[in-house]
């Protein structure tokens, strides 16, 4: 699955696996009231940044690793 978000041309900056997760709890739980629904509201936000910024620092870490390999 991460093989094919590699192979977009997508460019990703440490700023974006910081962010992007951030951001993405913020809209979910605060601005859409996952709050509301207690404590599954929480968890299932809280699952679904940390799948944000796993995809995100997957995909930096290989973006810098090619750029060690041309080096």
């Amino acid at each position: 699955e991460l093989d094919a978000l590699y192979n977009t041309n997508e460019k990703i900056t440490l700023r974006d696996v910081i962010l992007d997760p951030v951001l993405y709890f913020l809209n979910n739980y605060i601005k859409r009231r996952g709050y509301k629904d207690g404590i599954a509201g929480y968890v299932m936000t809280m699952l679904f940044t940390i799948q944000i910024f796993l995809q995100h620092a997957a995909q930096y870490e290989k973006k810098i690793g090619q750029k060690f390999k041309s080096i």
